[in-house]
C-alpha cells in the first residue's frame, strides 16, 4: 500500500491547498481579461478613505465629490457613501434639478450633519428625508465635515449665486466645536470673499491607508491577479484599521470622549470659546440677510457633545445664545439638548454614551442618529400639520421649538 492509499484525506487535502491558489489565480486572470482591471484594483477603488473623496475649492475651501458611489470607512466600520450631482450626500448619485416644483428644504452643518460612519438612509437627514419626501418635501443635505458658519455663509452663497439652486428652507446644525473652528481653522479673505486655511495649505488627500502590494513586482503580480485571496487579504486589513485620529484606541468613554477642547467652552474659561461665538454670530447674521433677501426661511439647530450630557447641561450657553440669536432673526430654534440629556446616574449616562456614540468617539452612531431624527420629527409633524410645506411659503415669527 502506498502512501497515497495509506492516506488519502491528507493527500486530498494537500492537492486542494495547492490547486485553490491555481484556480484562484486563474479567476483573477479572467476576471482582468474580462473587465480591464484587476480585483485588487475593484478593491482599492470602491473603498475610499475619508480625505478620498473631500475636495478643495477656492471660496468655500472644501466640499464633497459629485456623483460619488463607493465604501469608505469610520475606523473599523464600512459604510456607503453617495453623493448627486451637487455634491451632497445622498441615497443615490441622482441628478439634482436646480428648481424643485415642491417644498425644498436644505440641511447644513458638520461632520455630525453629514452622518461620518453612517449610511444616507441611518442619518438624521436620512430618516428626515424618508418622512417629508411622501409629502412633496425635496430634501438636501451640504453638511460636510469641519464645515462651519463661516463656510456655511459662503456654501450657501455659492449654492444661490453661483450654482442657481433653488430652495424655501435652510436648516443649520449648529455644532459646539464650531467656535474653536473659527479660531483655529478658518479665517476669512475680505478681498477674495473666501474662506481661506488659517495655517495655509489646502485640504489635501492625504495617505491612504488601503492594503498595499508587495515591492516584488513577482509579488505584486501574483496578488493583483488573485481573486478570492486577495479578497481575504483585504478584509484582514480592513479589520485592523484604527479609527480616525485614532479614537478607538480608548478603552472607556471618560477618557476619549469628555474633557474635549471643542466642546468645553460653554463651562469653562477659554482664549478661543467667547471670540470664536462672536465670529459665528457675525457669519449666521450675513447668512441670515442673504436668506432673507431671498425670502428663503431659517431654521436654526443645536445638540450637546458627551461633556454637556455628562453635566446635564440643559441650560447651556451654546443653547441660550443661539436660542435668543433665532428670536432676533425671525428664525425657528430647535433645542436638542433635552433629547439627549435626562436625570440618570453617571453610569447610566455612560451607557447610553456607549450607545448612541462610536465608541472613544463624539460622533453618532445610527442610534444616536435616530434620537436627533426623533426630535427633529417633532418639530416637523407640527409643521406639516400646520400646512407649512407649501413652495415659496415663508414665515417669520421667531418663535423657538424645543424639540422633547
Amino acid at each position: 500500500m502506498n502512501r497515497f492509499e495509506k492516506h488519502p484525506r491528507l493527500f486530498l487535502g494537500l492537492f486542494l491547498l495547492l490547486l485553490l491558489p491555481l484556480l484562484d489565480l486563474a479567476a483573477g486572470v479572467s476576471y482582468r481579461l474580462v473587465t480591464g482591471h484587476t480585483w485588487h484594483q475593484r478593491l482599492i477603488g470602491t473603498v475610499l478613505d475619508q480625505n478620498d473623496y473631500r475636495v478643495s475649492h477656492p471660496l468655500y475651501h472644501h466640499g464633497l465629490i459629485p456623483r460619488i458611489s463607493a465604501h469608505s470607512h469610520w475606523g473599523s466600520v464600512r459604510y456607503l457613501i453617495q453623493t448627486n450631482s451637487l455634491g451632497f450626500k445622498d441615497a443615490s448619485t441622482r441628478d439634482v434639478p436646480l428648481e424643485y416644483d415642491g417644498y425644498r428644504m436644505v440641511f447644513i452643518g458638520d461632520s455630525f450633519t453629514e452622518g461620518l460612519g453612517i449610511p444616507y438612509q441611518e442619518t438624521f437627514v436620512g430618516l428626515a428625508d424618508a418622512w417629508l419626501r411622501p409629502r412633496g418635501v425635496d430634501v438636501l443635505n451640504a453638511g460636510v465635515a469641519t464645515y462651519a458658519p463661516m463656510i456655511h455663509y459662503r456654501r450657501v452663497r455659492h449654492l444661490l449665486e453661483v450654482e442657481g439652486l433653488r430652495f424655501d428652507e435652510l436648516v443649520v446644525f449648529l455644532d459646539l466645536s464650531d467656535a474653536l473652528d473659527h479660531q483655529t481653522k478658518y479665517a476669512w479673505d475680505a478681498q477674495k470673499e473666501a474662506v481661506v486655511w488659517r495655517l495655509g495649505g489646502r485640504v489635501s488627500p492625504g495617505e491612504p491607508a488601503r492594503v498595499r502590494l508587495p515591492e516584488s513586482w513577482r509579488e505584486r503580480w501574483i496578488w493583483g491577479n488573485l481573486l478570492l485571496l486577495e479578497q481575504i487579504r483585504y478584509w484582514i486589513d480592513f479589520r485592523q484599521r484604527p479609527l480616525w485620529q485614532e479614537y478607538e484606541r480608548y478603552g472607556n468613554t471618560s477618557e476619549a470622549r469628555l474633557d474635549r477642547p471643542a466642546a468645553i467652552w460653554t463651562t469653562r474659561e477659554t482664549d478661543y470659546g467667547q471670540p470664536g461665538l462672536e465670529s459665528m454670530t457675525r457669519f449666521m447674521d450675513l447668512l441670515a440677510g442673504v436668506l432673507r433677501e431671498r425670502g428663503i426661511r431659517l431654521t436654526v439647530a443645536v445638540y450637546p457633545w458627551p461633556d454637556q450630557i455628562i453635566g446635564e447641561e440643559l441650560d447651556s450657553l451654546h443653547v441660550r445664545h443661539w436660542q435668543a440669536w433665532s428670536a432676533r432673526q425671525g428664525a425657528d430654534f430647535i433645542d436638542l439638548f433635552p433629547n439627549f440629556i435626562q436625570k440618570r446616574t453617571r453610569e447610566e449616562t455612560l451607557a447610553l454614551l456607549d450607545m448612541l456614540f462610536f465608541v472613544g468617539d463624539i460622533h453618532w452612531t445610527a442610534a444616536g442618529h435616530r434620537v436627533v431624527a426623533n426630535g427633529l420629527l417633532d418639530y416637523l409633524k407640527k409643521r406639516a400639520a400646520a400646512g407649512d410645506f407649501q413652495a415659496g411659503t415663508q414665515r417669520h415669527s421667531g418663535g423657538a421649538t424645543t424639540s422633547r
